[in-house]
């Protein structure tokens, strides 16, 4: 495109806004002086009507008086420079004061008429077929002694000397403008003289700020936009700098951003060579760094992927996005000393132009989270099960009973009994399956509601509740609290899991035995409820597993005896929920002891 100089842009704009400028100020003054005419026309119509209105009401009905009125009315008419004209309620003019009344047409469908036989004064402008001139009207309606509108007495005038004026005014506003656009035209002229000189030196000190020269040196002009635009240059050099400063702040932050991340994240070039990084990476993969090696130092030394990184399926994964091979998501498994499953995302980085200058590879460590679907599915499996056996039992007796043994008294009862007690089971295993996920959740959503509960109330309500299984194995509960000793937490939960605890010992201690409970305090305020029976132990290899739902020692012995296998995992679930510990010891052949360790009240830990 042609380059202009700044004349041909500063005058034209200039010489177009004061024509505009006049132009419109014309138009405006031109309406006002109108508008300001025909308001006088208006009111001297109006004052010349109200004048003769009283003149027409007594006597126009007295014919010589008519005669009379008219010849007054004409007078007036003449006097005043108005017309004078008397309507009929049914258009049909009796009276004009300059020509004969019936060679006038039918004045029903004016509208300054119909206004006024309305009971309204009517005004209207209109082009006058009688005079051949714009012409203003004055209409209103004249009543007889009833209260009728009979007549509507008509006063108007021509716009002519409207029109000679707006004339007159119109030619000086034409002078006035080409005074003035010959004055713009002077003044574009000397304006872009003053402009283009400061202007020349703006633009050398802007070429050095380009060239990276930021300290500028000040300039100052008369113009007050030029000096203001002078100043705005100089003060970009300072600002340029403390920008290129704040970027590389902003780079620092993000960068502190990407190393706060829990997911790994890591950028490679098309090269190969590892561009950012975050130490979620180093510490995911495992990664061993050099002593005093940063990350930025392996930014900066061009650090090669696959030297950092030594697992081959991610190499390969970083590769395939690199090549457009696979859609940016994989799963890797790594089997070493410290089995891991890791979830990685991969994206191409594009510039803004669609070029791809590299790869970005997002890794998180889902292990625990595999870790939770696996529970997750083998719950499901272990729930099936145990759900598969107490049913079977019932089918089976059912149809046997179906199939007639329902009349053999001997063995109906038998079935029966089968029945019931699996049917017990089952409510057995639903109750606590209820129970174990009432406790996740409370504990999830903190409905857990503490307050401070006495444990010498509460094992002695405990072993009560246990007393008539242990009198059945003649096992004896002895109970030992230490003065004082509290718990702060959930009372029934805290019951709940110390039934399931002494009714374990009652189950599978020594029958005939004695089951010790005791809750001593610690020296840093806590309190230990310690469970122990004389039954034969727990091997070391089952201690671990002990606590996971549906776990049985001996998984014969556990249905048999109406176990659930769900007890200690709501055991360790409540205490968790308190955030506290609950552990075992056991000597095999000789004695088990579960403890639980929880917090006491606020004012004492």
């Amino acid at each position: 495109m042609a380059k202009r100089r700044i004349f041909s842009y500063v005058f034209p704009a200039q010489l177009a806004t004061i024509l505009c400028s006049i132009a419109l100020v014309s138009l405006l003054c031109a309406k006002i002086v109108k508008d300001s005419y025909l308001n006088l026309a208006e009111d001297k119509l109006k004052s010349l009507a109200v004048g003769v209105a009283p003149l027409i009401s007594p006597n126009w009905r007295n014919i010589g008086g008519r005669a009379k009125l008219a010849a007054k009315l004409a007078k007036i008419g003449v006097t005043a420079n108005a017309r004078i004209t008397v309507i009929r309620d049914d258009g049909v003019v009796v009276f004009e004061s300059t020509r004969p009344a019936r060679t006038m047409e039918n004045h029903s469908n004016r509208p300054e008429i119909r206004t006024a036989l309305r009971g309204a004064p009517g005004q209207s402008v209109r082009f006058s077929a009688t005079l051949g001139k714009e012409t203003m009207y004055y209409a209103i309606p004249i009543k007889s002694a009833n209260g009728d509108i009979s007549l509507v007495l008509r006063t108007s005038t021509t716009l002519r000397s409207l029109e000679t004026g707006l004339t007159r005014y119109y030619a000086s506003l034409a002078l006035v403008a080409v005074v003035v656009a010959a004055m713009a035209i002077a003044a574009a002229y000397l304006i872009s003289r003053e402009i283009t000189s400061p202007l020349k030196e703006i633009e050398s000190t802007a070429a050095k700020v380009a060239r990276g020269e930021f300290k500028a040196k000040p300039m100052e002009f008369d113009i007050l936009e030029i000096d203001a635009l002078a100043a705005s240059i100089t003060r970009m050099s300072g600002t340029l700098a403390r920008r290129i400063t704040q970027i590389t702040e902003r780079k620092d932050e993000l960068n502190l951003i990407l190393q706060c991340l829990d997911e790994g994240v890591v950028a490679v070039d098309n090269n190969g060579n590892v561009i950012m990084i975050n130490h979620a990476v180093i510490k995911i993969l495992g990664i061993r760094l050099p002593d005093k090696l940063s990350l930025e130092d392996v930014v900066a030394a061009h650090t090669a992927f696959d030297t950092l990184v030594n697992i081959p399926e991610l190499r390969a994964f970083a590769a395939e996005v690199a090549d457009g091979r696979t859609g940016g998501r994989g799963r890797i498994d790594i089997q070493d000393n410290q089995a891991k499953i890791l979830e990685v995302h991969g994206a191409p980085l594009m510039t803004r132009h669609g070029k791809t200058i590299g790869v970005l590879i997002v890794i998180a460590d889902i292990t625990n989270v595999a870790k939770l679907e696996n529970m997750r599915r083998e719950f499901a499996a272990n729930v099936s099960h145990e759900l598969k056996t107490p049913l079977t039992a019932i089918r089976g007796a059912a149809e046997t009973l179906a199939d007639g043994a329902l009349d053999d008294k001997k063995n109906a009862g038998r079935f029966l009994e089968i029945i019931l007690k699996h049917c017990e089971r089952l409510t057995e295993l639903i109750n606590d399956t209820l129970s174990l996920a009432k406790v996740e959740r409370a504990a999830e959503k903190h409905f857990i509601v503490k307050q401070p509960v006495s444990l010498n109330e509460l094992l002695r309500n405990t072993a009560e509740i246990c007393r008539g299984k242990a009198q059945d194995n003649g096992v004896e509960i002895l109970i030992s609290v230490a003065e004082n000793a509290i718990i702060y937490g959930d009372k029934m939960m805290i019951e709940q899991a110390l039934v399931n605890l002494l009714d374990n010992a009652v189950k599978y201690g020594a029958a005939g035995g004695v089951v010790n409970v005791s809750a001593t305090k610690t020296d840093d305020g806590a309190v230990e409820i310690t469970v122990t029976d004389k039954g034969p132990g727990i091997l070391p290899e089952h201690i671990p597993r002990l606590f996971e739902r549906f776990y049985r020692v001996d998984k014969g012995r556990g249905r048999q005896d109406g176990g659930t296998g769900l007890g200690l995992a709501i055991v360790k679930h409540i205490v968790q929920a308190h955030d506290g510990e609950v552990f075992v010891e056991s000597v095999p052949g000789l004695s088990t002891a579960f403890t639980i360790r929880l917090a006491g009240p606020p004012e004492q830990s």
